[in-house]
């Protein structure tokens, strides 16, 4: 289960304590700049006991994907409708792509799965 609401998920783990969960999380305006995002997202979603992040392909970056990766979290990017985009996405390691375009999507994925 995923949502924007980190109370609804805090709610369904007490409930459900085996549920798995993902917050999604789009820009995040109200952080100041010099904030490290991805330690930010990291501790949210320990202390929230989420088994993924579903982030908006803005704040998307390799860094930030690199280290929820690395702290054991799933990640899937919503929402990427640009072949270029899931393809440098891809090679980050992310294990899913939200779009509006799945046949392109997938098309593109078996032409490198092919090369590869």
């Amino acid at each position: 289960c995923s949502s924007f609401n980190p109370r609804i998920l805090s709610r369904l783990k007490t409930l459900r304590p085996q549920t798995r969960t993902a917050l999604i999380l789009g820009p995040l305006r109200n952080l100041k700049m010099k904030l490290d995002i991805a330690s930010y997202i990291v501790n949210r979603l320990t202390k929230l006991d989420c088994t993924a992040a579903h982030l908006s392909v803005r704040i998307a970056r390799e860094r930030v994907v690199n280290k929820l990766i690395a702290a054991g979290f799933d990640v899937a990017i919503w929402t990427v409708d640009d072949c270029d985009t899931a393809v440098r996405l891809a090679s980050y390691g992310v294990g899913g792509i939200i779009t509006n375009v799945p046949e392109e999507i997938v098309r593109i994925r078996s032409r490198l799965e092919a090369t590869n």
